[in-house]
């Protein structure tokens, strides 16, 4: 089954593009650290998980929304374990992610032109696990109940950017990972069409791959108030990001709290995220919020993660350069409810 928070990579990305396209500058790094950063970083179709999760015996039982007692805080760990994942899990990702930048042109000491754009995402949709195979989710099943993108501009009026809903709303897709490749059929067994068939390879580009969050987490103990950072060279790994893409320079997991969510044992992090690109553009970006994970199975339930972004880029030649100075802010809510299937 899906062990991952998901992002709408390609939706976001095409929502950054279009957002570069307003203030006529080309995508950058920084972009593209979005739209694949947070679709790995939070996680990825699980590989092989341990059967038996464990909870280290010190912590206390936990109800909905109660906050650990200050005083036990130090006190108290747990230990995350995995679930394998089985045919029939279903699990229903509800997300939305908004984006808004401001595009300064200054020539000299002089600014010339501003520019401010935004662009808002949500999805709703129900995967089912289809196959498994040597304790790894090979194929899913993705029906897409609701998906839209909506785009303004400083240029624009409102009534000139309604919501878009997206071609894939009301289908449903088989997606089975064939080695490398991930191979993608509608439900009569045809290839999609193009436009369809990018949105749904985005979404389940991590189909038949480990879950970033249960090969960091998995079998490991953390105490509440303790803080830690996942290795930069594993975090390099899990992206596969090229440097001209910028790189991930910071993701440290505070664990706050421990409490009860549908049922299930959880604990709270606070995420602190930063990513920076310094080739022909100086790029930053910063995001923090909670993250909500099962104990027992590393899986992701909910977060709420937002931050400031920049970017500053030259353009133009000797004679007549200019400096593009781009800031805004990215923020992003994301729900998961998972149904196990019967063991």
């Amino acid at each position: 089954m899906l062990h991952r928070i998901p992002v709408d990579h390609a939706c976001l990305k095409s929502a950054l593009d279009a957002l570069l396209v307003n203030s006529r500058a080309r995508p950058c790094g920084i972009y593209f650290v979005l739209a694949i950063l947070l679709a790995t970083i939070l996680g990825r179709p699980t590989c092989a998980q341990s059967p038996s999760p464990t909870i280290d015996p010190a912590v206390l039982p936990a109800s909905a929304n109660r906050h650990v007692p200050r005083g036990a805080a130090q006190s108290q760990s747990v230990r995350f374990g995995r679930r394998p994942p089985q045919v029939g899990d279903r699990i229903e990702q509800a997300f939305s992610h908004e984006m808004q930048l401001t595009t300064k042109w200054r020539q000299g000491q002089e600014f010339v032109n501003t520019t401010s754009v935004s662009a808002k995402n949500s999805q709703r949709r129900v995967v089912s696990t289809a196959l498994v195979h040597e304790g790894r989710t090979q194929a899913v099943l993705v029906r897409y109940l609701d998906a839209a993108n909506e785009r303004s501009s400083s240029e624009q009026q409102p009534a000139d950017t309604p919501q878009t809903p997206l071609p894939v709303v009301g289908k449903t897709y088989r997606c089975q990972r064939d080695v490398h490749k991930l191979v993608i059929t509608d439900e009569l067994g045809n290839v999609p069409p193009p436009e369809e068939l990018e949105i749904v390879n985005a979404d389940m580009e991590s189909v038949g791959r480990p879950s970033p969050l249960a090969e960091f987490l998995g079998g490991r103990t953390v105490a509440v108030g303790e803080s830690i950072s996942l290795p930069l060279d594993l975090a390099d790994r899990l992206l596969g990001l090229q440097d001209k893409f910028g790189k991930l320079t910071r993701f440290d997991l505070a664990l706050r709290e421990v409490r009860a969510e549908d049922g299930a044992q959880c604990a709270v992090f606070q995420a602190n995220i930063e990513a920076a690109s310094n080739d022909s553009s100086q790029m930053r970006l910063f995001l923090n919020g909670p993250l909500v994970v099962q104990i027992d199975t590393c899986r992701a339930v909910q977060t709420a993660l937002s931050g400031p972004i920049a970017m500053s880029e030259s353009r133009g030649s000797y004679s007549a350069s200019f400096q593009l100075i781009s800031t805004g802010k990215l923020s992003m809510t994301i729900a998961s409810t998972y149904r196990d299937a019967a063991r």
